[in-house]
């Protein structure tokens, strides 16, 4: 996404900006919430996928990028990750992108990714909060292209941030990639306490999840989302902020 700014009448600074989305095993009509907010203004994202779901089909019917988000965190070895990230590119066949649940990440692991699964062409492991800058960065490690980008906002980081305000549209650079999770956005989630009052109560009663009365309804998650989206005209293609 493309947006102009006038600052004190002096300059005009032109910013690129994208979307992604964690879905990290959320119900598929936490999804089809943001997809619908999407389609008004006609925004591609990127989803980073856990899990097979039904939901899939019309990611890609809507020409929205999809990459793969597996959980490494508590595996024993390098054969056991690669044995998930495998099932998970039966999934998605056709991924580029991988960003590791929790960022759980290292260099003997990225580079065994990037040699087994030649499809994954970037790695989006990397958060640098409110950094001021995104850039990609390339190199060749025995004989094998290793490609990472950063990326400078994630809702589940901003939760811990009590300063954060939420009403106001926020760009920290030229290339801003704001990542969202579907379950943040569904329940407008405003801190860290109230998200785990939520899991607590998920424990407690099966149907939570359908119950729209957990939303919050002050300033939280989703209305930093809906903030920036009527904010500016977006970049659809991930690729092209770099």
């Amino acid at each position: 996404m493309y947006i102009i700014l006038d600052i004190d009448n002096q300059f005009t600074l032109i910013m690129k900006i994208h979307f992604t989305f964690d879905t990290d095993w959320c119900p598929d009509y936490m999804i089809e919430d943001v997809l619908n907010e999407l389609k008004k203004l006609n925004i591609k994202a990127t989803f980073f996928i856990t899990n097979k779901s039904d939901i899939i089909d019309e990611l890609i019917k809507q020409k929205h990028s999809i990459g793969i988000h597996p959980n490494l965190v508590m595996d024993k070895n390098i054969k056991q990750s690669l044995k998930k990230i495998e099932k998970l590119i039966d999934i998605i066949p056709n991924a580029k992108f991988i960003r590791t649940h929790a960022l759980h990440m290292n260099t003997y692991l990225l580079i065994n990714i990037f040699k087994e699964f030649k499809n994954i062409q970037y790695d989006f492991s990397t958060l640098t909060y409110k950094s001021k800058n995104i850039e990609l960065c390339e190199f060749i490690f025995d004989k094998i292209k290793i490609r990472r980008v950063n990326y400078n906002w994630e809702d589940s980081i901003a939760i811990h941030d009590k300063n954060f305000n939420w009403e106001i549209a926020k760009f920290f650079s030229k290339k801003n990639i704001y990542n969202f999770h579907p379950i943040h956005t569904y329940f407008n989630t405003p801190s860290y306490k109230f998200y785990i009052k939520l899991k607590k109560e998920l424990k407690i009663n099966k149907n939570f999840l359908n119950e729209k009365k957990f939303k919050y309804k002050k300033q939280g998650v989703k209305n930093f989302f809906d903030t920036i989206l009527k904010k500016s005209d977006y970049q659809n293609n991930i690729l092209n902020l770099l």
